[in-house]
């Protein structure tokens, strides 16, 4: 760093009116450098008048690039920064001159710049972050305009844009999630939660996610990201949402997506993504006094075949406890909607299917194999869900009783586990004699 030119005077006799209409070349190489020094030069002209320097030479690819990096520089956090006053006043600037607006002009002419994407993806970043010293009413604001003030645009335009990049869409679509995420709130805006959620659909959140996702099957990171940001959708907008990803045919990228990859990333995340779009379908069926997943959403999981390789993926990551746990918990989300015709005839339901797809000998199988008490909650759980539902010939020839004292035993200390195969083991014994010997 240049010790005479981290201070604002230096600045100070520098204007845009100063400069030609035609950049020179100390022009073009000075905003670049501009873009290391600290954020106390938001007092100076050159700072103050970077709107103006942007529009005046937009044909400058270097002014462009050097003005961008500038914005990335003042709004983004750094791990020791001198003035922690700096990163407010950086952010409530960028604010003030309407920042997204300014750089999203920029993508159409530069996007193929991978320098200028990542300051771009920065800058949403930078706005979106929360930070400890920063005050949270100023923070809130800040990830409020992020979607409300045109950043959604900014983000989905960088993503149509550099689709035939790996590397942009992976950071564009962390982005993406980060916008998305609970943690950063930027979406759980207590003051304006359906205006962010509009923006997000209004800006064409859904098909730019299905669409990059689906350019890259073989990228877990690209996975992860895209479906954490689809899961807090379905999370705010609810059955909204849930009809938008089956229009756009999200179940069968999921199942795609399970074929192609065993990344326990990835398996999380689509089986959040598809428990989620079960729960939030819920509707009065048959009647109004019982309640459980809709026959759209059923219908469209059979006919994707996603439990198909949910069953692949219990068989073939067997030694995998962690991926394991991912398909049981949407296995135990299924085995709960359990509804019947009031005569105790299992009508079109999630625990239904789970039956039909023999899962029950593999449930079996992940019992007896289980290691952690997380994983043995979920067998017994779905073992005594499925007895609920009807299929308790189906739970004892697959030899579920062995499994379920087993459990008991090496699980003597937790509740749940003894609850939930007391409970399976009651319902079987309630079958009679005959039912045992047949």
């Amino acid at each position: 760093m240049i010790a005479g030119w981290t201070t604002a005077p230096f600045f100070s006799n520098f204007s845009p009116s100063t400069w030609s209409s035609r950049p020179t070349v100390a022009t073009v190489y000075c905003i670049p450098i501009l873009a290391t020094l600290h954020p106390l030069l938001l007092s100076s002209h050159v700072i103050q008048s970077l709107p103006a320097i942007y529009t005046k030479h937009f044909d400058s690819h270097p002014i462009i690039l050097g003005i961008v990096s500038i914005l990335a520089n003042l709004v983004q956090s750094r791990q020791h920064c001198w003035y922690v006053s700096s990163l407010e006043e950086g952010r409530r600037f960028a604010k003030s001159i309407k920042v997204f607006h300014l750089i999203k002009t920029a993508i159409p002419i530069y996007g193929y710049d991978e320098i200028l994407r990542r300051n771009i993806i920065n800058i949403v970043k930078g706005m979106c972050r929360s930070d400890f010293h920063i005050p949270k009413s100023h923070s809130e604001s800040c990830r409020d305009s992020i979607l409300c003030d045109g950043g959604a645009t900014v983000i989905i335009s960088l993503l149509n844009c550099c689709l035939s990049s790996e590397s942009a869409v992976e950071l564009a679509l962390q982005t993406v999630r980060i916008i998305c995420s609970w943690q950063c709130r930027s979406l759980h805006s207590l003051s304006r939660p359906d205006d962010s959620l509009t923006a997000a659909l209004e800006n064409n959140f859904i098909p730019t996610i299905v669409m990059s996702i689906s350019a890259f099957p073989q990228n877990p990171i690209i996975a992860a990201h895209g479906l954490r940001a689809l899961l807090w959708m379905l999370e705010a907008g609810g059955s909204q949402v849930a009809k938008l990803l089956l229009d756009e045919g999200l179940l069968p990228l999921c199942r795609d997506l399970l074929h192609t990859q065993h990344a326990v990333e990835v398996v999380r995340a689509v089986c959040c993504v598809v428990s989620q779009l079960c729960r939030v379908s819920c509707g009065p069926i048959p009647s109004p006094s019982q309640t459980g997943f809709t026959a759209p959403v059923l219908a469209a999981l059979e006919a994707a075949r996603v439990l198909e390789e949910v069953l692949a993926g219990l068989r073939s990551q067997a030694e995998n406890e962690a991926a394991v746990l991912e398909y049981l918990t949407l296995l135990a989300v299924l085995a709960s909607d359990r509804r019947s015709d009031g005569c105790g005839v299992r009508v079109g339901n999630g625990a239904a299917l789970v039956l039909q797809h023999d899962f029950v000998r593999q449930v079996v199988r992940c019992g007896n194999a289980c290691q952690v008490a997380d994983a043995a909650m979920l067998v017994s759980g779905i073992l005594w869900k499925l007895a609920l539902a009807g299929g308790s010939a189906v739970v004892l020839v697959a030899g579920a009783v062995d499994t379920l004292l087993k459990l008991m035993q090496q699980f003597a200390q937790s509740v749940v586990v003894a609850r939930n195969a007391v409970g399976c083991l009651a319902i079987l014994c309630q079958n009679g004699p005959g039912f045992w010997r047949a």
